[in-house]
């Protein structure tokens, strides 16, 4: 049975599973639990996304690692949002969190700008299931805090191993890798003057320099 906006419910738990049951034309992430509808992009937004895709996407041709671009699911395993685990007395970060080993029960489903998966294992026909080796996502007035803070919280646990966060506004990129395979660094700031190399597609580099946002 296909889930509708109309029957989306403040008081329910929702986990992949529902999601998997969204009509098409509905666009939601699952964020502990909670059906968030997701905002249409404005232009600029899109033409950054399609650049980003289109120049990812020549640089993977041959390649094993696989690039998608929004509306794609991903379900992150992870039980624990990562304001419950980063505000636990004693947390130890070495410690493995407690994964989600039945998917469809998973609270946590995303549908990042621009995703690249290198373990095809991780693919269903359906998304994502698992955490994925970079992750970009692209600021919009409605999602600035989202995803500079929550989201970027989210993929460091669950060890997503990079993460750009793309600023049109500001006309910066802000890039994450993971360090000792478990907590974020910025690696750099960067300007849309700059070239920005990726650490974990080696060789890949892009220039923002040459986006045209007009």
């Amino acid at each position: 049975m296909d889930l509708s906006a109309m029957d989306i419910r403040m008081d329910k738990v929702y986990t992949y599973e529902d999601y998997l049951k969204l009509d098409e034309q509905d666009r939601y992430e699952i964020v502990d639990g909670a059906m968030v509808a997701m905002a249409q992009p404005a232009r600029l937004h899109q033409q950054m996304q399609s650049y980003l895709f289109i120049k990812i996407g020549q640089f993977l041709e041959g390649k094993p690692c696989k690039i998608y671009a929004a509306p794609f699911g991903v379900a992150l395993l992870k039980k624990k949002s990562p304001f419950q685990i980063y505000y636990e007395e004693n947390f130890d970060f070495e410690k493995e969190f407690e994964e989600e080993t039945e998917p469809r029960r998973s609270k946590w489903v995303v549908e990042p700008d621009i995703t690249v998966v290198c373990d095809k294992n991780k693919l269903t026909k359906h998304g994502c299931v698992g955490a994925p080796d970079f992750i970009i996502e692209i600021l919009s007035p409605s999602n600035k805090v989202y995803d500079m803070v929550e989201k970027r919280n989210l993929y460091e646990v669950n060890s997503v191993r990079e993460y750009w966060i793309v600023d049109i506004n500001r006309q910066r990129v802000i890039q994450y890798t993971l360090s000792d395979g478990y907590a974020y660094e910025v690696i750099n700031t960067y300007t849309f003057n700059d070239r920005v190399s990726s650490s974990v597609l080696e060789g890949f580099e892009i220039d923002f320099s040459a986006i045209d946002l007009t």
